[in-house]
């Protein structure tokens, strides 16, 4: 998901057959030819029958990627710092960032607010609902079977409210649990020995949810092949009983990194999924981002005689053949045939290997053509961006709390400050007005209440039955209980809307650590929204650059890709190269749905990125040669859109393009293959995201050394 454009392909085609052409036929103007019975086509030929497989193979790109190792809080958290930067190296159990602890003591004590009240709440409501059964028991003025159904729905609702209220008080505990944890360390530590590749942008928000990633870890010596377009929920592969690549033209079997149960079982629970994941333990590790087709079959075929379905006369129980001898003499002979797939048949009795067959094809046979011999070659495209700047990961934004008038700003670019040092003023009518409302919501709390309690005392001073009497003497306790908590609540929230808000409008803008003026955005007197970046602080991080993707005028380029983790990235300033890599990426629409799930001693967790941290397509670079960050030179980076090592790129123009009356809506591609002289149609799966107007990659139906006819301009 790191990528800006995902290669993969899902199609059914042919599993390749080798087909040799015998002497003559496909020849222009052969003698040997002969009439055929069935009506004569645009052009005819005949293939050998060949031992082979046929059925349907389907086929996915994959890319080589780093193992992640995601480090969360399992609780909603106030990240005070981030100690790490994308590049860094660590080791497992170095510490990545720090928890707010003040933060963390101050969500303990609303939850240990929140329980009190929870169990203060049950203690008076289960009296009540007694009360009411003994009432129901003693009433002698309704029937039997009217205090039978009251007595039920009574014992119904105690029941149904001790296990709500069990339930609560198990995930509040939980929660008071997690807190006192956090407050106990504080710490996030790496769990895992690489490259940090992630780090959560404290610039946007300092709070952090439950298993939200922090900081990402990537280790560059353990990969797997991701299909990246293909979650667990949707790939339908699993029970496939093969899987393989082809590497430099070679087979090697693949298998699936299976999740656990558990994980598994979360991901559901979750509706989130993650990536499928492959390895190829015969070819060991390979190169990070390279991407490789990845072949399925529901089962391995029986290899038998096949045959073109173009060859294949006749229906389903009474096919045929025309067969052509040594001396060009014609034979119509009946076949039975077993599996079958868009383009070949496999014949399991009329047929033997070596026999000639003729097939007949609408498809304009190259007239004037020369040999192209098939060899093996590294396809590249290449992807570029010119806008990248000195990145400093370190910086934090002191956003506009309201939208308002910024009537004093405290500091200058390069100005050292401390923890609670004033930034900027803002006169804000939208802060006056969060704090009449917040003062509001405090008096309609209390004018309710008194309501209320007023309407109880009147019941209490009508009512003679001492157990009516007593069932409103807990209901007024128990509305008491829950107003003095809102109350809390209330006050709360007027108190940090109040904080720095000095109630005319003005509210102040405090550093909250120790730093270096990055940037002073605006000015005073300027009018800016809420959110508006105001001023910049931040540490001086070590040297690398953040390359943002955008749209190039006159240039090739794929602004919806970055490069991978580990990529080499070529600089090009004048007539100058520098050098540098890929060491890691921010949160943005491609990957920002991307989970992990993972499991230790605790279970399984699933972690994601931040919802609110989607954005432009951005990755880090360092570069090798450091004198480059003393003057950040402009210049052109390009970097690899998509590489595929070893494998069959032909020019475009051998590739042809048919359609089927049986299956209209989708396209099949051949080649002439080139025998003895002689011409012969085979069909291929291409992926024309891989194709264009000079190159196109053949993912099967082609080997190395094989001869095509290439068209003469």
């Amino acid at each position: 998901m790191r990528r800006k454009r995902t290669v993969a392909v899902l199609m059914t085609a042919a599993f390749a057959a080798e087909m040799i052409l015998c002497a003559g036929c496909g020849k222009k103007g052969a003698s040997s030819a002969p009439k055929l019975i069935e009506p004569a086509a645009a052009n005819s030929s005949c293939r050998a029958v060949e031992i082979d497989e046929v059925g349907k193979t389907e086929v996915l790109l994959a890319t080589v990627v780093a193992k992640d190792y995601c480090s969360f809080y399992s609780t909603n958290v106030e990240v005070s710092e981030i100690v790490v930067e994308v590049g860094d190296r660590v080791q497992a159990g170095d510490v990545v960032a720090y928890a707010d602890v003040d933060a963390a003591k101050e969500t303990l004590g609303d939850l240990t607010a929140e329980l009190a009240n929870e169990n203060r709440n049950y203690e008076l409501s289960s009296r009540i609902t007694r009360m009411r059964i003994v009432q129901a028991e003693t009433a002698v003025d309704i029937e039997e079977g009217e205090r039978a159904a009251r007595l039920a729905a009574e014992w119904e609702n105690l029941r149904y409210d001790g296990l709500l209220h069990e339930y609560r008080v198990e995930k509040l505990n939980e929660s008071i649990e997690k807190q006192r944890e956090v407050i106990a360390t504080g710490t996030l530590s790496a769990n895992h020995a690489g490259t940090v590749t992630y780090t959560k942008d404290l610039g946007k928000s300092t709070n952090a949810g439950a298993y939200e990633n922090i900081v990402i870890v990537s280790d560059p010596q353990e990969t797997y092949l991701e299909l990246t377009d293909s979650t667990i929920d949707k790939y339908q592969y699993s029970k496939y009983e093969v899987k393989y690549m082809m590497i430099a033209g070679k087979r090697h079997e693949v298998a699936e990194i299976a999740y656990s149960m558990d994980e598994i079982i979360l991901a559901k629970a979750s509706n989130a999924y993650p990536n499928v994941r492959l390895t190829c333990s015969e070819v060991g590790n390979l190169a990070l981002g390279d991407t490789y087709p990845v072949y399925f079959r529901k089962k391995e075929g029986e290899k038998m005689p096949v045959i073109g379905l173009d060859s294949l006369y006749g229906e389903e129980g009474a096919y045929y053949v025309y067969v052509v001898h040594e001396d060009g003499e014609q034979e119509k002979r009946e076949v039975t045939i077993g599996e079958k797939d868009d383009n070949y048949a496999q014949v399991t009795d009329g047929l033997e290997e070596g026999e000639l067959v003729y097939y007949a094809s609408e498809a304009r046979m190259p007239e004037n053509y020369e040999e192209y011999t098939v060899k093996l070659s590294d396809y590249n495209v290449k992807n570029m961006s010119k806008h990248y700047e000195l990145s400093n990961r370190k910086t934090i934004w002191y956003d506009a709390p309201y939208e308002g008038t910024v009537t004093e700003v405290m500091v200058r670019k390069d100005d050292t400050v401390e923890a609670g040092d004033l930034l900027y003023v803002i006169d804000s009518g939208a802060g006056r007005a969060a704090l009449k409302e917040a003062r509001n919501k405090i008096h309609h709390e209390n004018v309710e209440f008194e309501k209320t309690i007023k309407g109880v005392d009147e019941q209490l001073a009508a009512e003679e039955d001492e157990n009516a009497r007593a069932i409103l003497s807990l209901q007024r306790e128990l509305e008491s209980v829950n107003h003095a908590y809102r109350l809390s609540q209330l006050q709360k929230d007027y108190n940090r809307i109040a904080k720095n808000n000095d109630g005319t409008g003005k509210v102040s803008v405090y550093a909250r650590a120790a730093g270096t003026i990055a940037k002073a955005a605006v000015s005073n007197g300027e009018f800016v929204k809420m959110g508006s970046h105001i001023v910049a602080v931040g540490e001086n991080a070590k040297n690398k650059l953040l390359v943002q993707m955008v749209k190039e005028e006159k240039e090739e380029t794929y602004p919806d890709n970055i490069a991978d983790f580990g990529e080499k990235i070529t600089l090009t300033v004048e007539d100058r190269e520098y050098i540098g890599y890929c060491t890691g990426w921010t949160v943005n629409e491609k990957n920002k749905n991307k989970v992990w799930v993972s499991s230790n001693e605790e279970g399984a967790n699933l972690s994601r990125y931040p919802e609110s941290d989607a954005g432009a397509m951005q990755f880090y670079v360092e570069m090798e040669d450091e004198s480059f960050y003393e003057d950040v030179l402009k210049g052109k980076m390009s970097f690899s859109y998509l590489t595929m090592q070893q494998i069959v790129a032909v020019p475009t123009s051998l590739v042809h393009e048919e359609k089927k009356f049986s299956k209209p809506g989708e396209s099949f591609y051949y080649v002439w293959r080139v025998a003895d002289g002689g011409l012969v149609k085979q069909y291929v799966i291409v992926d024309t995201s891989l194709s264009d107007i000079n190159t196109t990659v053949i993912l099967s139906g082609v080997e190395e050394k094989d001869v095509l006819a290439k068209p003469k301009k």
